[in-house]
């Protein structure tokens, strides 16, 4: 954990600030189970960002998505499964939203229904993108299923031909 800590005021300007991507690529494709880092840099040039977003592995409706300052504060983290304790003692269980919180970092998190109206993980991406106003990107999500189906049946068909060649070389 850093030790670098903001004001209250110093964190709600940051979140509020404009920010864009560094790289131009549009739009951007995130292939199931993604994990990726994005840059940003505030309007005016100065302040620099990370865009994390990440999705489980093996549970693909567990969703990551974080904006950081300078590499490590973490301003504002959208987690969409699981139990969270603040330290107060209060827990949340299922979606919620950690915003920076003057002397706790990150640690305090609220419900975040309201990111979850819809299932679809790129309405939730854009949603959390508006909450930190980062710049409208075109992203794509692509399935390993859906994407790999003709590429599945292209390896049992090389396969076969394996088999069926060893097979014609024993007879």
């Amino acid at each position: 954990m850093n030790n670098i800590m903001l004001t209250q005021r110093e964190a709600e300007i940051l979140i509020a600030m404009k920010k864009m991507f560094v790289a131009t690529q549009n739009p951007v494709v995130l292939n199931e189970s993604f994990d990726e880092k994005f840059v940003l840099i505030s309007e005016n040039k100065q302040e620099h960002f990370i865009l994390d977003v990440k999705q489980g592995r093996i549970d693909l409706s567990k969703l990551r998505y974080q904006n950081r300052y300078e590499e490590t504060i973490p301003l504002v983290r959208f987690d969409s499964t699981g139990i969270h304790e603040n330290p107060d003692g209060t827990k949340i269980n299922g979606a919620h939203i950690h915003i920076y919180r003057e002397g706790y970092a990150d640690k305090f998190a609220v419900q975040a229904s309201d990111f979850l109206d819809s299932r679809n993980l790129l309405d939730v991406l854009k949603k959390f993108c508006d909450y930190c106003n980062i710049e409208q990107k075109r992203f794509a999500y692509q399935s390993i299923n859906s994407s790999a189906k003709g590429g599945k049946r292209k390896w049992k068909i090389y396969l076969l031909k394996i088999i069926l060649i060893g097979l014609e070389k024993m007879f």
